[in-house]
């Protein structure tokens, strides 16, 4: 039988043009390589799956053999995963207070609609800063050293830093930092600014 028989999503009627295409020109554009598309069952139910196809060819036998991998359970784990970064970024988005994500050390990836406007930056111009670009300069050296530990270190949102913040016009004003006890698998911090 022909995989094409079990190939859904409109697929099935292209199959055999891609194989007798690759036999005719030699262009591989699906063999050798997995890619994902819809199955079809004996009911007419379809599913994901990861296909991949090898060309074979066993003392002047050439065939072609379909390697087919259920991937429905991952595509249901994928979309659930997705519904909860939507979730997070939600509630990133929604809280009043500038919330920034550093990379581990103090590099920032992320902020919130609250931080652009409490400091005047853009999203894209945050992304190339640091989190010491958002303080006054001007710290003392035991000052600078109190707060690269804190930084550094997994202290609970509740063990505020008073600091100084720095708004991209140049003024200054006081604000209480936080930082999350929670680091991502990747080192990333969240920190919290109060104004």
């Amino acid at each position: 039988s022909n995989i094409s028989m079990i190939v859904g999503g409109g697929h099935a009627a292209n199959h055999d043009k891609y194989l007798q295409h690759y036999l005719e020109t030699g262009e591989a554009h699906v063999i050798g390589k997995k890619r994902e598309l819809m199955a079809r069952r004996k009911d007419g139910t379809e599913f994901p799956i990861e296909l991949g196809l090898s060309d074979i060819n066993y003392e002047g036998d050439r065939r072609f053999c379909g390697f087919i991998r259920d991937i429905t359970r991952q595509k249901q784990d994928e979309l659930e995963l997705k519904r909860r970064e939507e979730f997070t970024n939600s509630i990133i988005e929604a809280a009043h207070d500038a919330l920034l994500v550093t990379d581990g050390l103090d590099k920032i990836r992320r902020v919130n609609a609250a931080a652009t406007t409490l400091f005047g930056w853009s999203r894209e111009e945050f992304e190339n800063m640091t989190l010491y670009q958002l303080l006054a300069p001007g710290f003392a050296a035991a000052e600078r050293e109190e707060l690269d530990r804190y930084i550094r270190e997994a202290t609970p949102l509740t063990a505020k830093r008073e600091v100084t913040g720095l708004r991209k016009d140049g003024s200054v004003f006081p604000l209480l930092l936080g930082s999350s006890d929670v680091v991502s698998p990747t080192g990333q911090k969240l920190f919290a600014l109060f104004s």
